[in-house]
Formats: structure tokens, sequence, C-alpha cells
């Protein structure tokens, strides 16, 4: 069984949708509820998208995070890393992406726009593995790092971009259930393929998966791709989950 809470702060449109999905076990009429793992909705950033800095504020909101437990997953070599070269028109045109900034340290490339574009030509330029693609990570724009907001500002406003991008390291874990619930607070950007892992409490996860990290985001449940709405209905489906993580680095 399922409940969503709608949070409505005092801002006009900076609601916040949460879900809370509950595992449960059922025996005849009796059904027990399991702590809930929390998702909330943050609207995917675009360039395009007259909302960005509303977006933005809606980031700066949350408490510190909590530092990532050591583990490596998905071997020891280290995925690609590049440096892609952007020339934009002026320096307000589109890039041609829409990224997801919920971790607040990266930016994750979540769709690629139909359409010519700065990107699309930088894609059409070079060689495949240069190529920019779904799911890649964003680590700087014109070397700068230090916030999600200030490379998504650089992003928008520079007619010339070099991006340094990071392939991700994708890992597969299978996860039993066991009658309770993962223990993970997940976050997304609505229409994204992904879910980032926000927290990591008692559940499922930390006991068959503790290489799993906070930051690594789940982009496939069972072989099952596609936005968060998609990757959450497949997490509650089964009580057996073969997942696929990404992580950068």
């Amino acid at each position: 069984a399922d409940q969503n809470l709608h949070i409505f702060s005092p801002h006009p449109r900076r609601s916040v949708f949460v879900a809370m999905f509950f595992c449960c076990c059922v025996g005849d009429d009796n059904i027990r509820n399991e702590i809930p793992e929390k998702v909330s909705a943050i609207p995917v950033v675009s360039e395009r998208d007259p909302q960005f800095n509303e977006a933005v504020l809606i980031m700066e909101a949350p408490a510190a995070e909590p530092e990532p437990k050591d583990g490596g997953a998905g071997g020891d070599a280290p995925p690609p890393r590049f440096l892609a070269l952007i020339n934009k028109q002026t320096g307000s045109e589109s890039v041609g992406w829409q990224v997801d900034i919920v971790d607040r340290k990266l930016l994750y490339l979540c769709r690629i726009l139909d359409g010519p574009s700065p990107l699309q030509n930088y894609n059409l330029s070079v060689s495949e593995e240069k190529q920019l693609k779904i799911g890649d990570y964003i680590m700087q724009v014109n070397g700068k790092n230090d916030s999600v907001h200030e490379m998504m500002g650089t992003s928008r406003n520079s007619e010339k971009l070099e991006l340094c991008v990071q392939r991700p390291r994708l890992f597969t874990k299978t996860v039993s259930k066991d009658g309770g619930n993962l223990g993970l607070a997940l976050t997304h950007a609505r229409g994204c393929p992904s879910l980032c892992i926000e927290d990591i409490k008692e559940g499922a996860v930390m006991r068959h998966a503790p290489e799993v990290q906070i930051g690594d985001r789940i982009v496939t449940v069972n072989g099952v791709k596609g936005d968060s709405e998609t990757l959450m209905k497949a997490i509650q489906k089964d009580a057996v989950l073969k997942i696929e993580f990404s992580r950068a680095g």
C-alpha cells in the first residue's frame, strides 16, 4: 500500500511532493506497516526554464548532508573522464540539455533536447567516446565546481563552455526486502530517469548492499528503466530487487 502526502511551503510555487512508500507484511487481514521510505520531487533544471532560480532555492534549504560511507563498487578501474568544449553563439543561448541537481554537488545529465543546439553540434563533431550522454556527470563548468548553482549559472551565461565530464560507474546489487523496506531516503527530479539516494538507514540495502553510498543513483530496477515514477513503482512491486546503481567516479 502507499500513501501520498503533499507538503506545501509558504512560498508560492515552492511545494515539495513527498511520497511515503510502506513495505508491508501481509497475513490474512493483518498488515504491518514498516518505517517508510521518503521520496521528494524537485523540478528538473533546464537553462530554458524561467523558474530556474526558484528551483535552486529549494535546494538550499536541506540540512547538512552526512558523509558518505566508505566502500567501493563496480571494480577498481575508474570510469572515463574527459573535457567537452561546447561553443554557443551567445551567452544566453540554450546549451540543449536538462540536468538534475538534487545531490547538490554535480550536474547529472538527464535529457538531451531534440533539435539543433550547441550540445548536439558538439556531439556531431567528436567521436562516440567523447560524446555527452544521458547519465553523465558534469564535474566542472569552466573550472568552477564550488556549487551546482555556480555551475548552472556559468553554463547559462558563457559563450564557451569547458565541461569536465565523468562517465558513470554502474554496478548491480540484488536486494531482498525480507518483509521490511529498503531503508533509503530518495530524491528525484521530475522526468529524470534516476532516483538519488539522500540518506541510508537500517533496512534491506544496508544489509544486502553495504557498498551503496549516499549520492548513488538508482537507474534500473529488475530490468525496468524509465522516469522516477516508473522506478518507484518497480521498487514497490517485488520483494527481491536487482538494482543497478550509478555513481560519479
